[in-house]
Parts: C-alpha cells; structure tokens; sequence
C-alpha cells in the first residue's frame, strides 16, 4: 500500500495514500514521537477516527519528509495535534511544524 526509504517517508506515503483512496483528508494532521510508542499507539485510533494522517517526529528532530509534507498540505491544515509534551516532541520541533504549515 504504502512504502518509503525510511519509517518517516512511510508515514507520510501511507498519510498520501489514505487521502487519495480511503477517504482520509488533510483538514487536521496528528504528529507523534516515533520513538514514544504510546502516543503513536493513543494517536492511531484517534487519527483513524477522524479521518487524519498520522505523521512522524522524534524527540528533537523534524524530518524531513514529515516537514514537506506538512508544507505541500499547509493550505488545507486547518489543525494539528501535537501528541505528548515537550518530552516527547520538543520546542524546536513544535516550531518547525508551525513554520511549515505557515
């Protein structure tokens, strides 16, 4: 259904897939740790209920493929849900999320 180079390209190849053939929208985006297993594990359902992607961070690092993503969608995010505190997902990395949906 959906692969990448790496378990954040995945991701957002898996978030392009939902949208074009499931039904899913990029109206609001859930962004988790990748290493804080539950909050993926929280967020998935969640995601899943509301018909959003899922995209992935680590603690301090936004990658790459998560911040393009973010930014080719930005017009139509209307919302994101970052999950966990700043433990879990960092400052900096909260800020770049809000600059690419900017």
């Amino acid at each position: 259904i959906a692969a990448g180079a790496n378990r954040y390209e995945t991701a957002v190849a898996l978030a392009n897939y939902l949208a074009a053939s499931e039904g899913f929208a990029w109206g609001s985006v859930y962004v988790a740790n990748t290493n804080a297993l539950s909050d993926v594990l929280v967020c998935g359902p969640l995601a899943g209920r509301n018909r959003a992607p899922v995209l992935l961070v680590t603690q301090g690092v936004m990658p790459s493929a998560t911040y393009s993503a973010l930014d080719a969608h930005s017009a139509t995010i209307a919302k994101g849900y970052v999950m966990g505190g700043t433990g879990a997902v960092s400052d900096p990395c909260r800020a770049a999320a809000d600059t690419a949906l900017k």
